[in-house]
Formats: structure tokens, sequence, C-alpha cells
């Protein structure tokens, strides 16, 4: 028997909620032996069942904006 590694994140994520998403495990049986939470599981079927497993690939947290800014006419006064 062979083990399969994951290769990317998303890879992982499908491993996970496939045998949910397909009607061959609960949730709730996956969740006892996932390493993640049964919320997270939850949340990764939600989205693989809205928009496939396109919708497993991670987006960024990283914020588009930075609301702390320091505002411009300060910087070109401070320059």
């Amino acid at each position: 028997m062979s083990i399969h590694m994951s290769e990317t994140i998303q890879e992982e994520r499908l491993r996970w909620v496939l045998p949910v998403a397909e009607g061959e495990l609960r949730l709730c049986d996956v969740a006892m032996i996932c390493p993640y939470g049964k919320r997270t599981l939850g949340q990764w079927v939600a989205a693989y069942r809205s928009g496939g497993a396109v919708a497993l690939i991670p987006r960024s947290t990283r914020p588009r904006t930075s609301p702390n800014e320091t505002p411009i006419h300060i910087k070109e006064r401070v320059v």
C-alpha cells in the first residue's frame, strides 16, 4: 500500500472533503480522524459544493489597503 502525500493545499483539502461531499462518509466521522476542525471541514465542504475544487484554493488574507497609513499630505510635509 502506498501513501499519497498531497502536493498542494487544494489537494489536501480535497482529500478530506470528497468523501463527505460524495456521501460516502458523514462530516462528524471524518472530523474525528482529520487533523482539522469540524467547523473548518464544514466550511470546505460548503465551498466545494458551491464552487467545486477551485473554491478550495486558499485565498490571500493580506489586506488590500492599510487603514492606518499616514495620509499623503503629512508624508509630503515631512519630506
